[in-house]
């Protein structure tokens, strides 16, 4: 299946979206994991990049739709849980460190 296709087989399974060759569409949908609004504009049957916002394929190839931020995060974890795993450690064994300031500030795109 081409990515396209999963695309609005997504939207539509998910948001309900409908595709009408040769109508223009602006919808206002969320990010799956934080609910931050993303804009998404359809042409036809052409989805055109959404506002802000990323499609993700988990590592089941179910695809996702998240914001930056969100969708930077993801991967952020992914490479925590990498990293864990080669020094055979798990989650439990991190410090708690919520309270604790950024090394680097990451900039919110909401």
């Amino acid at each position: 299946m081409s990515l396209m296709k999963e695309k609005m087989d997504y939207l539509t399974r998910v948001w309900g979206i409908e595709f009408v060759p040769k109508k223009k569409h602006n919808y206002d949908i969320k990010c799956e994991l934080c609910e931050r609004k993303i804009f998404l504009e359809i042409s036809g049957t052409t989805i055109v990049r959404p506002h802000k916002a990323e499609y993700h394929h988990d590592q089941n190839r179910v695809l996702h739709l998240y914001c930056y931020e969100c969708h930077k995060r993801i991967h952020d974890w992914g490479v925590i849980q990498k990293w864990l795993k080669k020094i055979n450690k798990t989650v439990d064994d991190l410090p708690d460190s919520i309270g604790l300031n950024p090394i680097w500030k990451f900039v919110s795109t909401g």
